[in-house]
């Protein structure tokens, strides 16, 4: 795959973006079950860390190739 340096920008925005999601998600599914700051970090950190690679991978392909 020969990726284009405008490409690995968009796609690092694409990851970057997915994971500011999946931690505000996280943080916020964890203020709604009344954990405590420390406990909502975790499950922010957990959420990130539970993000489908190859989903992002291939959402990312789908968008090149819509142009």
């Amino acid at each position: 795959m020969n990726v284009q340096p405008d490409d690995k920008y968009l796609f690092a925005s694409l990851v970057r973006d997915r994971c500011l999601e999946a931690a505000r998600c996280g943080y916020e599914e964890a203020a709604l079950s009344g954990l405590c700051e420390d406990g909502r970090i975790e499950m922010a950190l957990d959420a990130i860390r539970s993000l489908d690679m190859t989903k992002i991978i291939l959402e990312h392909q789908g968008d090149r190739t819509a142009d």
